[in-house]
């Protein structure tokens, strides 16, 4: 899931992207830990990483906390 979430929106199948566009539009936490996701895929791919720290208390209380859990251990 965390996979189609952090690929570009062109690289989907359909079927990924209509999951994916589902997930983001869900009023829920998966639409809260979508939005998360992206906007670390954004930090990663353009060197954001004054915003990790504030990335990683958001993610930290949301649905990302084993994602959190592994980028910190590394």
């Amino acid at each position: 899931m965390t996979q189609i979430l952090t690929m570009g929106r062109d690289q989907l199948s359909k079927t990924d992207a209509i999951h994916v566009a589902r997930i983001e539009a869900a009023p829920s936490a998966r639409a809260t830990a979508g939005e998360r996701n992206n906007r670390f895929t954004d930090m990663v791919r353009n060197a954001g990483e004054n915003a990790l720290a504030a990335w990683f208390a958001e993610a930290e209380d949301s649905m990302l906390p084993s994602l959190v859990r592994g980028l910190l251990s590394d």
